[in-house]
């Protein structure tokens, strides 16, 4: 297992692919990013509110740092994520925070009472690395302790097998027949200035980037949570079309 753990880490190709189509596009857009992304999700702002007061909670893939924002104070919470602008405008907003991969946490086995992990996940180009990185989640967790995982969903909420019909979701790129491994577009808005004859005029540019994601179809989630044989499955939902799992880690 551990030999297969190294190997996935370490191959070229999904770290090429990962780097190209995920790390570099939120390198780039991570201003645009925070701009836009300020809400805590429901579920989310929910489930943190029903944790015990002294919480340790670790945020992986913390982003903009929304989630660590918690409305429950009484929580002492941690966030990593692979992006440094996004990292960096977490300092700027005084949140405990550190660059690291998902894969690969740079903490102590049982350190946190609680593990979050929103739209993330689906990041990961193979089942194999999403397993792996549930076990790390799993690794960090003490025996008990909660994770909650968000992943985008391939369904509408009705179960049909189209996408959610969202403007970025129009506009994706399947990589595959099954319509599972998809290209999202991030349009960027960037002002430039120049100078034209004696006047300084802005112009506004759009830029699109891919963004790489694994859509889930139902139950597929809990499959791989079950199948990384760290944890039992609460209760699942559907919520802004992605499909969310609450966990607890076997004791």
């Amino acid at each position: 297992m551990e030999m297969n753990r190294i190997a996935s880490l370490q191959s070229k190709w999904f770290i090429e692919f990962e780097r190209n189509n995920v790390h570099n596009i939120y390198d780039r857009i991570a201003e645009h990013f925070t701009k836009t992304r300020y809400r805590i999700w429901p579920g989310v702002e929910q489930f943190l509110r029903q944790r015990s007061p002294f919480d340790t909670v670790l945020d992986v893939g913390c982003g903009n740092g929304k989630n660590l924002i918690s409305h429950n104070h009484n929580l002492f919470c941690i966030g990593i994520d692979r992006c440094v602008p996004l990292v960096r405008t977490c300092k700027e907003r005084q949140l405990e925070t550190a660059v690291a991969d998902m894969l690969e946490l740079p903490f102590q086995s049982e350190k946190f009472d609680v593990v979050l992990c929103i739209a993330v996940l689906h990041h990961l180009c193979t089942r194999e690395r999403r397993i792996l990185a549930i076990q790390e989640m799993g690794r960090v967790l003490r025996q008990g302790g909660s994770c909650l995982l968000y992943v985008w969903a391939a369904e509408e909420k009705n179960g049909k097998d189209d996408v959610k019909n969202t403007k970025a979701r129009e506009k994706m790129r399947f990589l595959d027949e099954s319509k599972q491994e998809a290209l999202i577009p991030w349009v960027m808005i960037e002002h430039e200035k120049k100078t034209k004859a004696t006047q300084l005029e802005d112009t506004v540019q759009h830029c699109t980037l891919e963004r790489y994601y694994h859509l889930y179809r139902q139950g597929e989630l809990e499959e791989e949570c079950l199948q990384s044989n760290c944890f039992h499955i609460q209760h699942s939902y559907y919520e802004q079309s992605n499909w969310c799992v609450v966990l607890n880690k076997k004791k």
